[in-house]
């Protein structure tokens, strides 16, 4: 997670535009424009940014640290309203970039980019699935804000003693093993 991730996560968490940050700091809306897309790694605002934010500035610089924001996994702590602002919260908490999540889904970064900004408003189930794993959130929290942010866990699942160590054992493999695993298991119930 880069600083303009941490000041772009914080400025949600308290619900303040860009803009509105720029003015509380005094920190120029173009150089946090340039933090938050990447274009600027550093600067020596950071500290102003932090107490317009109310956030340690020791995290917001280095990510280290308590950062002053309430964990998102907390049962305590509001849903985001939209599906575009859960996503974008949830990749952030994961430590990823959109190119990164994009990879994870198969899909393009523009797509996620789109789907965060709630230009997109729906993606292929297949990518949801994905994006449900990478960001360890169940595909129900990210579309509907269902209270249960962390995916189902093995213990939740009513399966047989059986189905649960395939799904463990499924677990463990690589994404192209998955692929194959779920064509064959696709191929074989094509008819049924």
């Amino acid at each position: 997670m880069t600083v303009g991730d941490r000041i772009k996560m914080a400025r949600n968490h308290r619900k303040i535009t860009r803009r509105q940050l720029s003015e509380k700091s005094g920190v120029p809306y173009q150089t946090l424009s340039s933090l938050e897309s990447g274009d600027q790694r550093s600067s020596t605002a950071i500290a102003s940014i932090a107490t317009a934010l109310s956030i340690h500035p020791l995290w917001l610089s280095t990510g280290s640290g308590l950062s002053g924001l309430p964990d998102i996994s907390d049962p305590a702590t509001p849903i985001p309203a939209t599906f575009a602002d859960r996503m974008r919260e949830a990749r952030i908490a994961a430590g990823l970039n959109q190119a990164q999540l994009a990879r994870l889904c198969g899909i393009s970064a523009p797509s996620i980019h789109d789907l965060e900004s709630g230009k997109s408003k729906a993606t292929r189930p297949a990518a949801l699935m994905h994006m449900s794993r990478a960001l360890g959130r169940s595909p129900d929290w990210l579309v509907f804000g269902e209270t249960h942010a962390a995916a189902t866990s093995l213990a939740e699942l009513p399966e047989s003693g059986f189905e649960k160590s395939f799904l463990e054992d499924f677990r463990k493999l690589s994404s192209v093993e998955r692929k194959i695993v779920v064509r064959m298991v696709r191929s074989l119930t094509i008819d049924k």
